[in-house]
């Protein structure tokens, strides 16, 4: 079992260890993200709801200035 991070074989990314969903052979990971999207699991924020967060984000920025 893991426990410390390791980096995914896909992306090339530190995966912490409760993020990886496929474990293989020599101690090499999959992490959970590059599982999902490698099966078609993914599903993409829709556009208004992303540009609602863009502008909220923004907001927060610009009161802290």
């Amino acid at each position: 079992m893991m426990t410390e991070r390791t980096v995914c074989r896909l992306c090339k990314y530190p995966a912490e260890p409760d993020d990886v969903a496929l474990g293989l052979a020599a101690g090499r990971y999959i992490c959970l993200r590059c599982y999902t999207r490698e099966l078609g699991l993914t599903r993409s924020v829709p556009r208004r709801l992303r540009l609602e967060i863009e502008d909220a984000l923004a907001a927060g920025d610009r009161s802290r200035m």
